[in-house]
């Protein structure tokens, strides 16, 4: 449409192209309607993005599943923590030997430093402490190594 009015413009002569042009540079642009905001018929429009999480404002784990809906995804939870108990109880015995003083010199150190490795074990695959050290919630473990 204005490619068609500017050749009118043209075909009518100098005098009126410039009248013309001066009222065209006043009205507004075309460009300038499409760069405003589109519109949503009355609704707000809030931004999507993920929630601030982090030691002062937490968030708990939620499950993705509920029980029952994926029976696989149940059983693999199952596993993971019949895993993690056993790892609990394996550590519990090394710190057991411990502290009865069993363990004496070199291999009091080596059962140690696998007593720390067997404490992270027991959690690195639980999905809540996996979820909370991807949100900088985890807790920090010492390691001698």
């Amino acid at each position: 449409m204005l490619a068609l009015r500017r050749l009118c413009l043209i075909q009518t002569g100098t005098s009126a192209t410039a009248a013309t042009l001066s009222s065209l540079a006043s009205a507004p642009s075309v460009e300038a309607a499409s760069d405003a905001q589109p519109k949503t018929r009355g609704r707000k429009k809030y931004p999507t993005r993920r929630p601030y999480i982090s030691l002062e404002r937490p968030r708990e784990w939620r499950r993705p599943l509920a029980p029952g809906v994926l029976p696989v995804y149940d059983e693999a939870l199952r596993l993971i923590f019949d895993d993690s108990r056993r790892i609990q109880r394996e550590a519990q015995a090394v710190q057991a030997q411990l502290e009865s003083g069993e363990l004496q010199g070199e291999k009091a150190e080596r059962e140690r430093k696998r007593l720390d490795v067997l404490h992270i074990m027991s959690k690195v695959n639980i999905p809540s402490e996996r979820w909370k050290v991807a949100n900088g919630m985890g807790e920090p473990y010492r390691c001698d190594t």
